[in-house]
């Protein structure tokens, strides 16, 4: 991936990015936050201390647009961005962090519909959390559950990941 857009300013973004700056040389690293303040500040600071630009962008849609690598870590309850925005060939990650008390969520139902390939830590614990981006999701019918995979069965090369380019893909 060359382009970033990542969703968050607090901890769980710094830290993802963090990581991710360190696995790939994106070209462009951009990074939505609804407190635009708060955002710039964290740019700067991201900047300094990754030795790259991260740069605030003004809306949503800035962040996902142009973007290979789509990066929602948040502390949001409802969806971060309209899945109408996800191109071919993206891949979107979540924290996630619902449990069956707690129904936040940042992907919406769009983004899981298009996703091609879908995977996520467990299903299981998705399943007794009843996490709306996975097992309601599939209660609805908006991806069907044996359709989902575990990160378990990607790494030990049970289930095939992308098989092409253009695939979207979905990790949760």
């Amino acid at each position: 991936p060359k382009v970033l857009g990542l969703f968050g300013r607090g901890w769980k973004a710094s830290a993802h990015l963090e990581f991710l700056a360190a696995q790939y040389a994106f070209d462009q690293i951009k990074v939505f936050s609804p407190n635009q303040e708060h955002c710039r500040e964290f740019c700067r600071s991201m900047s300094e201390k990754l030795g790259r630009e991260v740069r605030a962008v003004a809306t949503p849609k800035e962040a996902v647009d142009g973007s290979d690598f789509v990066q929602a870590a948040t502390a949001a309850w409802d969806p971060v961005f309209d899945g109408h925005w996800v191109a071919k060939g993206m891949y979107v990650a979540s924290i996630g962090g619902s449990d069956a008390s707690n129904k936040r969520r940042e992907i919406d139902d769009e983004t899981i519909r298009r996703a091609d390939v879908y995977f996520v830590h467990s299903k299981e614990v998705a399943r007794n959390d009843q996490s709306p981006d996975v097992w309601e999701a599939a209660q609805k019918g908006i991806v069907r559950w044996e359709d989902i995979g575990e990160l378990q069965d990607l790494v030990a090369g049970k289930l095939p990941g992308r098989t092409s380019a253009d695939q979207i893909t979905l990790f949760n």
